[in-house]
């Protein structure tokens, strides 16, 4: 098991052309009021006589600089570079200065660039990573940032027994264990033979899928073990791209209703944290546990399809289809077992 490294965002640099309005910066000094980040703010337009002006406020610096590069010496000089990289990796740069923004990240920083309507064309090739929305700017998002650029899963969710976090380039182990299982042979498709190729697929999953729709398939933590006991999560799937619920658990922790504890939490969130309106998901034909289990989260039959798989010969599956907006998350709430029995 990965254990999430805590506090991963040290300091939090806002080089800005464009002022912040006064309540989001008073919003982020009191998520960062605990004093494990300290926010540094620097407004380039405004020139001074003096070196730097230093106010602190509930853990809130603000500096001006009469020269913004001297930026980085006078603020993060430090002379022991084991000291050095490890500041530099506790560090995000905000940034909607184009020029400033590349020279950070020639010199291996972190960098957030903040997108506006004069720096747009700007935007490509300065970081990987951007924002148009200040409301959108939290502490909290700035860790996932940092958390990105340092290869660190996220945590997504917590249930009463279960992490729901992403899956990192050293859980290899962790899926080959998930798939091992009488039943994860039967009704998941196989991880490649070579793990090295399955590593690089790893890879390219968690930068494209991660980092580009910020879900995917999640692992599952038991909180008590600290083991990695399944997966479950949303993919992109179907002609239209729609999104998926997938679930997979290790035999040895099937039937302790962990996937519907699991499944509950991640319907919600997909309401909540991500506004989506509708979900599907599939159920190979014979998997009786499955489609029990679509049904007590309450989706509803709609088709069968087949498909081929990347490996091995076509399938048949059952279609299913959940409202989010509509549809209640209560454990009470179920399709009749009437439906249930008709459809099996």
């Amino acid at each position: 098991m990965i254990k999430n490294e805590n506090n991963v965002l040290k300091r939090a640099v806002l080089v800005l052309k464009c002022s912040l309005p006064e309540k989001i910066k008073e919003r982020l000094s009191w998520e960062a009021g605990n004093g494990k980040t300290e926010l540094v703010y620097i407004e380039s337009e405004k020139k001074q006589e003096n070196l730097l002006h230093v106010q602190v406020e509930k853990g809130r610096r603000e500096l001006q600089y009469p020269e913004i590069e001297k930026i980085q010496r006078n603020l993060l000089h430090l002379e022991n570079k084991k000291a050095a990289e490890e500041e530099k990796q506790r560090t995000l740069w905000i940034t909607d200065l184009a020029d400033f923004g590349r020279k950070l990240v020639k010199e291996g920083r972190y960098v957030l660039f903040f997108l506006t309507e004069e720096n747009e064309n700007d935007s490509f090739g300065i970081s990987p990573y951007c924002i148009c929305d200040p409301e959108a700017l939290s502490v909290s998002y700035m860790e996932k940032i940092v958390r990105r650029y340092r290869k660190i899963p996220w945590d997504i969710l917590e249930t009463e027994r279960l992490i729901v976090r992403e899956a990192g380039e050293k859980d290899l182990d962790a899926l080959y264990q998930i798939h091992e299982g009488e039943s994860a042979q039967k009704w998941l498709e196989e991880l490649d033979a070579d793990r090295q190729e399955e590593g690089e697929r790893l890879k390219a999953y968690i930068q494209n899928i991660y980092g580009f729709y910020e879900y995917g398939m999640w692992l599952l933590v038991e909180k008590e073990s600290g083991e990695v006991i399944g997966r479950a999560g949303l993919q992109i799937a179907g002609e239209q791209g729609e999104p998926e619920l997938g679930f997979a658990v290790r035999d040895e922790f099937q039937k302790k209703g962990y996937a519907f504890e699991a499944c509950t939490a991640i319907l919600k969130y997909a309401r909540e944290e991500l506004e989506l309106d509708e979900i599907r998901a599939l159920a190979e034909e014979g998997n009786t546990a499955s489609k029990r289990l679509l049904h007590k989260l309450g989706f509803r039959y709609m088709k069968e399809t087949k498909i081929r798989p990347l490996k091995g010969s076509q399938r048949v599956y059952r279609v299913y289809h959940k409202n989010l907006r509509e549809d209640s998350f209560s454990s009470k709430s179920q399709s009749p077992k009437s439906d249930f029995h008709r459809e099996v």
